[in-house]
């Protein structure tokens, strides 16, 4: 009987061993690197897990992500799943060259908003990333300072904005936290101040490219914006050249400045550093508000590789089936602090509704690199972190057309 019963535990031991070793191992590179979105996969994850035992899906996050699936896309190496930014040329060209399966006839592509899914289609009209969450660029704002100052009305023009700023120095108050030490975030400051005040400023970069015309044929909107980059930096804290994104995020929301000029992106790595924060958020102005435009777009966004295996594959629409799931997409936007493009979410914080209010009247833009190509974007943004370097104008107007030249080489 012992000699039985020892055989019988032996091969259930054999029956788990195989069973844990069957499960299929999937990696997910994940391309943003704040905490908040990173914690907001790794719910969903466990969540999914519960429901699909035989799945490991891991997260892979690594520093310069775009950089690094471009490399790995070069030698064919791509991972079975990803996010990307499907407004972006660069991924446009990912799927002009076939790396990206189409997604087309899925079911869970109904749970998207219309307007996100079409925002997200390919030239070919077809659709190859599932729209996870909406980005915008703000001026987020602590409420309670703001109280303390005597500010009641939100600045709505770029005047407006300079008074706010001035009422708050008068009162020994810092305006604002940069965190100009990483290029990226300089240039999401840029891109946002830079539509909001010359709205065509894009299309513009773009006829540069084409080598139709120069900045310096028309360089008094771009002085003008590089004006503002420089005045706006004038009301920030020390050494913010110095200061990398996460310091940023944590000065502003440790009080130590009124204000932070960021994304979406980062209020829910914001609100880990300082849950209590009564963090509101509104648009970053430019001469006339019904004319400046709030920068927005896709910002979390799945797809598959076109060379995953049919279990890779199959595996990862069985996770974005999981995570678009309204109560799925909801905790994840809840801990990301990004607007879910999913149907049947809510986002409804009133501090924000200045944001909101201003995206429903459709005067928006999206983001540079969905007319040029990243390495145009990349260019500028070192050009405009010289500036504040150096804070010479003429330097910078000829920096651009260098860089849009050299981008395009």
């Amino acid at each position: 009987m012992k000699k039985v019963f020892a055989l019988v535990l032996t091969l259930c031991l054999l029956v788990l061993t195989a069973s844990a070793s069957s499960a299929e191992k999937i990696e997910f590179f994940q391309q943003k690197m704040e905490e908040a979105p990173q914690r907001a996969y790794a719910e969903v994850l466990t969540k999914f897990n519960e429901e699909y035992p035989d799945i490991e899906i891991e997260i892979n996050t690594v520093p310069d992500a775009g950089t690094v699936l471009m490399q790995r896309i070069a030698i064919s190496d791509i991972p079975p799943i990803f996010s990307d930014y499907p407004t972006q040329t660069q991924f446009k060209e990912k799927v002009n060259n076939g790396y990206i399966e189409c997604l087309e006839g899925n079911e869970f592509l109904s749970r998207v908003n219309p307007g996100m899914i079409e925002l997200g289609k390919h030239y070919d009209g077809q659709t190859y990333a599932l729209p996870l969450s909406q980005n915008y660029m703000a001026i987020f704002y602590n409420l309670d300072i703001f109280a303390e100052a005597g500010i009641e009305e939100l600045p709505k023009t770029w005047d407006e904005l300079i008074a706010v700023c001035d009422q708050l120095v008068s009162l020994g108050i810092t305006p604002f936290s940069f965190g100009d030490k990483d290029a990226g975030r300089v240039g999401h400051c840029f891109q946002a101040l830079s539509q909001a005040t010359y709205p065509g400023v894009v299309d513009y970069v773009v006829s540069v490219v084409n080598g139709e015309t120069s900045i310096a044929d028309n360089a008094e909107p771009f002085r003008k914006i590089g004006e503002r980059m420089l005045k706006l930096h004038e009301y920030a804290l020390p050494d913010y050249m110095g200061t990398a994104d996460t310091v940023m995020w944590e000065n502003f929301a440790t009080g130590k400045a009124a204000m932070c000029i960021t994304g979406s992106y980062a209020r829910g790595t914001i609100m880990i550093s300082n849950p209590d924060l009564n963090l509101g958020a509104f648009p970053i102005p430019g001469d006339v508000y019904d004319e400046s435009p709030l920068l927005t777009g896709i910002d979390a966004a799945l797809c598959i590789s076109a060379s995953a295996t049919d279990e890779e594959k199959d595996a990862g629409l069985k996770f974005f089936e999981f995570i678009s799931r309204p109560e799925n997409a909801q905790l994840w936007s809840d801990i990301d602090g990004a607007p879910s493009c999913i149907l049947g979410t809510t986002y409804s914080d009133p501090r924000v509704a200045p944001i909101i209010e201003k995206a429903a009247t459709g005067v928006v833009c999206d983001w540079y690199a969905s007319k040029v190509t990243t390495q145009v974007t990349s260019e500028i943004y070192q050009v405009v972190q010289g500036l504040l370097l150096d804070g010479d104008l003429d330097a910078y107007i000829d920096g651009l057309d260098e860089a849009i030249e050299n981008a395009a080489l």
